[in-house]
Order: structure tokens, then C-alpha cells, then sequence
């Protein structure tokens, strides 16, 4: 797929994860994290559709997008390079934008109505996006550095990019209540180990005057990360993903 911006089955502009990967030289992965992450804000749900690609004969998860949630994904991506990649998608949309309104016959006064119908709703659509990108903004960019980068965080790091409406101390309660966490420490179950959410480095604290001890260090991982953003969400109502095709 050699274009930025193609035509969906429902004759929209999209583009998906894999392009925005490859174009601005990310793991697929964390593109496809970062969109989880969105996609729990229910009001961003509606620009993005999760599909699949095949490669090798087996079916991998995708995103499909359309621009504003092109924008609001990429709105975190800084760098000379990332600008003028961003540029490049944009032209993209509105030369495919364009292309599809060539193939409208403006003799029809039906076809004229439904453009002019859905101008209207695309603008609605925009300010609304617009709205929601700037509420977003400093989330989606504090997520994508962290999902960028190798960094394990810590508990109260989790809850500010999580933006939960509690801090460090109810979040630790909130993951014992669950199970996560053994009931009498904050440490997490082996299962939740494995699964590669949570990293435990110990340390061995020498003194002098008294025999040393050992300390437990509990980092949080970015497959740690995403899966407690889900597992907060669940505690309100999700509306159903919305496809953008």
C-alpha cells in the first residue's frame, strides 16, 4: 500500500496504524498502544476502527483512522521530521478529499445535497475533534513519550498519565481490591509478573550499626500501562466503537 491516504470501503478518506508507523519510524506496537489509549476516551472512539492486515498467512490487529483521529494521534510527534511527515498526511487527505468530490455529478441535485449534507456534518465533526484534541492534548503527548521509550514508570507516574481522578495511595488500594496486588503489600502477583506488566527490582540496603535488608522496587512497564487505562476504564460505561469506513 503505497499511498498515505486511500479510499475506505464506505468512500472516506483513511489512512491506518501501519502507515503512521512506517512513515514516522515507530514500532507498530506502540502506535497500536496509543490508540488503545485514545480509544478509552469514549468521545475519540468514533475516529478510529480497528481491522486486521494478514501477513505470512496469520491476521494481525490494525487501526483504521480518519483525519481528525490521524491528528489527535500524531498531535504528540515532535521533531523537524515528524512535521513535515505530518505535512505530507495532510496533503494526502486533501488530495484524496478532492479527488473524491471530482466524482460527483453536480447536475444532480440529490448529489449536490448529500455533499452539502455531509460538508456540514465533516465541520460539526472538526470542531468537535478540535475540542477534543485540545482537552487531550497533554495526555496523549505525556502517553506517547512513554510508550516511545524503554522507561519504566512508577505508581504515581501511572496515575497522572492515566489522568484518574486519584492519586498514587487510592490507585495502590484500587489494584489490591482487584487482585493485582497481594492484599497486605504493594507488591504485585506473580501471574501479573509474567505477563510482563509489572517489573520488581530488589535492592540490598547495607548499614552499618544493623544487619542489612532487602527493598522491593515495583516499575510499571508500557504493556502494564495500557492494560491498567482498560481496566480503569471498565468502571464506567464504554460505548461501542463506532467504524469510520
Amino acid at each position: 500500500m503505497n499511498e498515505l491516504v486511500f479510499q475506505s470501503s464506505k468512500g472516506n478518506p483513511v489512512t491506518n496504524s501501519l502507515l503512521v508507523a512506517k512513515k514516522f519510524g515507530k514500532h507498530h506496537k506502540h502506535v497500536l498502544e496509543s490508540i488503545d489509549f485514545l480509544v478509552a476516551e469514549n468521545s475519540a472512539a468514533r475516529f478510529f476502527h480497528k481491522t486486521t492486515y494478514a501477513n505470512r498467512g496469520k491476521d494481525y490487529p490494525m487501526y483504521l483512522m480518519n483525519r481528525d483521529g490521524f491528528s489527535l494521534l500524531v498531535m504528540g510527534f515532535t521533531g523537524a521530521k515528524a512535521l513535515r511527515f505530518k505535512i505530507e498526511f495532510i496533503h494526502a487527505f486533501n488530495k484524496m478529499e478532492e479527488t473524491l468530490r471530482k466524482g460527483i455529478d453536480f447536475s444532480d441535485p440529490n448529489a449536490v445535497l448529500m455533499l452539502a449534507r455531509n460538508w456540514a456534518d465533516e465541520q460539526k465533526r472538526r470542531i468537535e475533534a478540535e475540542k477534543r484534541i485540545h482537552e487531550l492534548a497533554p495526555k496523549a503527548e505525556l502517553m506517547d513519550r512513554v510508550l516511545d521509550s524503554d522507561d519504566l514508570i512508577d505508581f504515581g507516574q501511572a496515575a497522572k498519565i492515566l489522568g484518574l481522578p486519584f492519586g498514587r495511595n487510592t490507585l495502590l488500594k484500587k489494584m489490591r481490591q482487584k487482585g493485582i496486588l497481594f492484599a497486605n503489600r504493594n507488591e504485585p502477583k506473580q501471574e501479573y509478573v509474567n505477563r510482563g506488566y509489572f517489573t520488581v527490582k530488589e535492592k540490598f540496603i547495607e548499614r552499618n550499626d544493623h544487619p542489612g535488608f532487602v527493598v522491593l522496587k515495583v516499575l510499571i512497564t508500557q504493556k502494564g500501562l495500557n492494560y491498567l487505562s482498560k481496566l480503569f476504564k471498565t468502571d464506567k460505561p464504554i460505548k461501542k466503537m463506532a467504524a469510520i469506513e
